[in-house]
Order: C-alpha cells, then sequence, then structure tokens
C-alpha cells in the first residue's frame, strides 16, 4: 500500500507542475474570428432558405430577410414567428437547412448534417391565419426536394410517413414503437 500512496503523490506532483506550466504559458494557438450575425452576412442564407421555400411549393419565390434584433427570418415582409405553428415549423426547418446549405456550398465549416423535428406533423395548408396562401403539396414537395438536391445529410424526425415514391429514394426508416420493425431511434438493450 504505501508503494501506491507514493506513486499516487509522484503523479499528483507531476499532474501539479503541468497545470503550472499550462497556466504560465502563452497560448500560442491562433484565436478563431467569427463573424457577427448581420442582415449582410446572411444573405447568402436568405438565398438558400427563398430557394427552398419555393422548391417545396410554400411561395413562389419569397422574399426573405435577416433581422438580427431577433436573430430570425421575415418571409415576404411578415415574421416568421408571426405565422401559425405548422407554418412556423416549415419555415424553421428552411432556416435550418438554409444554413447548411450555405455553410456547405461556400465551406463555411458546417458539419453537414441537421436534424429537424417534426417540420410537417403540424402543417395544415391555407390556414386562414396565414392568408391562405400556402399550397396543399409542401409536405410531399418538401421530401422530394430533400432526396434529390439538399448538399448534406437532412435527419427527418416525423410523425406521419413520407410518400411512398419518396421512401425508396432516400434513407427511409419506420420506427414502429412496437417490437416489430425498429423500436425506436435508440436501439433498446436486448436481454
Amino acid at each position: 500500500k504505501l508503494l501506491r500512496v507514493s506513486d499516487a503523490r509522484t503523479r499528483l506532483a507531476s499532474l501539479r507542475e503541468q497545470l503550472i506550466d499550462i497556466n504560465t504559458t502563452s497560448d500560442s494557438r491562433e484565436k478563431l474570428e467569427f463573424a457577427s450575425l448581420s442582415a449582410a452576412t446572411m444573405s447568402g442564407v436568405c438565398q438558400e432558405v427563398s430557394a427552398l421555400l419555393d422548391a417545396w411549393g410554400f411561395a413562389s419565390n419569397p422574399t426573405i430577410f435577416y433581422e438580427e434584433n431577433i436573430a430570425d427570418i421575415h418571409i415576404n415582409n411578415r415574421s416568421r414567428v408571426s405565422h401559425g405553428k405548422g407554418v412556423r415549423a416549415v419555415t424553421c426547418a428552411a432556416f435550418v437547412i438554409g444554413i447548411m446549405q450555405h455553410g456547405l456550398r461556400n465551406e463555411l465549416g458546417h458539419p453537414g448534417f441537421v436534424v429537424v423535428d417534426t417540420p410537417l406533423n403540424p402543417y395544415k395548408a391555407a390556414d386562414a391565419s396565414d392568408g391562405g396562401a400556402v399550397s396543399q403539396t409542401v409536405k410531399a414537395a418538401f421530401y422530394r426536394h430533400l432526396c434529390t438536391t439538399t448538399p448534406g445529410q437532412v435527419i427527418v424526425f416525423e410523425n406521419e410517413p413520407a410518400p411512398a415514391d419518396v421512401q425508396s429514394k432516400c434513407n427511409y426508416v419506420h420506427f414502429s414503437g412496437s417490437t416489430s420493425g425498429r423500436q425506436g431511434f435508440i436501439p433498446t438493450q436486448r436481454a
């Protein structure tokens, strides 16, 4: 036992010396500078979001701009958050995917994947509160577009299945919630 205590004290003394060296040595590594998010720096993202919403049939060539004060986008001069729950979900997915696409296309250090949770489940086409300008085909167009043209990987958790033609064109996994098929995203332990 004395040998172990002695070894532990020696190791502790060595670690204390290393900590002192770390704290007194100047950091010679280059500090990263990040651009602030402004309407100008986010203009490329806004173009990506506009193209996505257009491709999904949400709106024809919508005008998108970024508002710094709220760190969110406006769609056709209306705040994204002023819409109903379904429209907010679809446009949030477009914003997140647009950030990824812009980052990948311009080599800005994006990891290359996003996860979106129920972007379509609450969506109801042509809500009266949203002016009725939303196409009935947004859900199908969303999946079809992501399967064919989106750089990077988009993981979509949704309660309703994707259209049958889309399921065969992408890595579609149905979580059954039961013992048949894949039960859920995180595998359960088997005895």
